[in-house]
């Protein structure tokens, strides 16, 4: 039986790592990014900013996910163990139903020299309505979890959301440039997007 996410990332990402803060370098003709606060801001203080970043991701994606669309979210677990084990218990309160997706050795430059990590990325199936990741994203926009990917395998759109923003690889050179068109104002005024 075919995997859809499988499926998606050999066709329409080349088999790439998945690892969500690289893929903007490697698919950069179809990557755009929308912060989500005003002014650029990254950390909210408030509840009502907490609020704007809720608001501008479900806009966004109601700009991309039609109504009911089955979506699937790609979570990851570090572990200096190759065992699998899930040590993020906020993120697994929030999407219990997570199955083992793949593991990866990673090398991250830490303080004090390389170290190999290993990266455990789970999935999970979802159905896409108005806040059905807001508790998940308040978790990401408080740093308390990160790599989080949301994938719609039906219309090739890949979302990473990140404390202070949301990258979107596209479909298309095409769908990027519609969504960047769509929220102007939500986009970085340096030259490099970022």
């Amino acid at each position: 039986m075919e995997d859809p996410l499988e499926t998606y990332w050999t066709n329409k990402l080349d088999g790439v790592l998945p690892l969500a803060h690289d893929l903007r370098k490697q698919f950069s003709e179809r990557w755009v990014r929308f912060h989500t606060l005003p002014d650029s801001k990254r950390y909210p203080d408030t509840g009502s900013e907490y609020d704007i970043i809720l608001d501008r991701h479900n806009t966004i994606f109601a700009d991309i996910f039609a109504a009911n669309a089955g979506l699937t979210l790609v979570s990851t677990y570090y572990s200096d163990a190759t065992t699998l084990t899930k040590n993020n218990a906020k993120l697994s309160e929030r999407d219990p139903h997570s199955t083992l997706w793949k593991s990866i050795a990673y090398e991250d430059l830490g303080d004090d020299g390389f170290n190999e990590v290993n990266w455990h990325l789970y999935r999970s199936s979802w159905t896409w309505r108005k806040g059905v990741f807001d508790e998940i994203l308040r978790l990401v926009v408080d740093e308390e979890t990160d790599n989080l990917m949301i994938v719609d395998t039906k219309t090739s759109c890949l979302l990473h959301p990140y404390d202070g923003g949301l990258d979107i690889i596209a479909s298309s050179k095409g769908e990027r440039d519609r969504l960047r068109g769509l929220h102007t104002d939500w986009l970085s005024t340096h030259k490099s997007g970022l």
